[in-house]
Parts: C-alpha cells; structure tokens; sequence
C-alpha cells in the first residue's frame, strides 16, 4: 500500500474508533448532567418549599391549614429529598429527586421537625 493512502485509512480508523467511544460515553455525560441539575434544582426548591409526607408527580395535595388544594407555582418538598411544583391543574409537577440528607438539614433549620419514625420492633 502507498504511504499517503496508508495514512489515509489509518487516519479514518482512528477517527472512526474516536468517533464511537465517544458516542459510547455521551449518554453518560448527558444523564450524569441531568442529574446534577435535578439535584441543584431540588436543593434551590428547599429554601421555600412546603414539606409533605410524600411527593408524587400529578398527584393533588392538599394544604392541610386550609383544606384546599394548594396554589399553581406552590413549591412542595418531602423528607425523602423529592421536591415538585403545583402546576395550573393543582397537580404536582416538574418533580426533582435531590440529597434527601442535604434537603432535610435546610427543613430543619426552617423549623420544620421531620416526620414521626417508628422504631423497628425487636
């Protein structure tokens, strides 16, 4: 084989071989960076969310002062590190999943007191 066309298909294999380990790894990247930006939303949300025994994606909670549904734009949080937003239809959207231990230490010097945990039966 000529020495320019040999550097030639050297080249492209390479290129090639560069080409697929990278598409190999983007996935990763895209869901790890996803991720981190659930975890950073969910962290903002606890500043000024409202804690709940459990929060589900389209579920209605209910505001348990007034008895009614709460506001659209209300943000909701629970103990297990999942925050959510009220949406138009006053259903729980736009669910995050943070750090359940960084997102009960800002709850707690809120004032708010986790929730009663029973203790295992012995």
């Amino acid at each position: 084989m000529n020495h320019p066309l040999k550097r030639i298909a050297l080249g492209t294999s390479s290129a090639l071989s560069i080409g697929v380990c990278l598409a190999s790894v983007q996935p990763r990247i895209v869901a790890f960076n996803q991720t981190s930006q659930a975890v950073l939303i969910a962290s903002q949300r606890a500043a000024s969310c409202t804690p709940l025994n459990y929060v589900k994606a389209n579920s209605i909670p209910i505001d348990y002062a007034s008895k009614q549904p709460f506001e659209p734009g209300t943000l909701i949080c629970d103990w297990q590190g999942r925050t959510g937003q009220i949406n138009g239809y006053h259903a729980v959207d736009y669910v995050r999943q943070g750090q359940a231990k960084q997102i009960n230490e800002v709850l707690i010097n809120r004032g708010f007191q986790p929730p009663y945990q029973r203790s295992p039966i012995n």
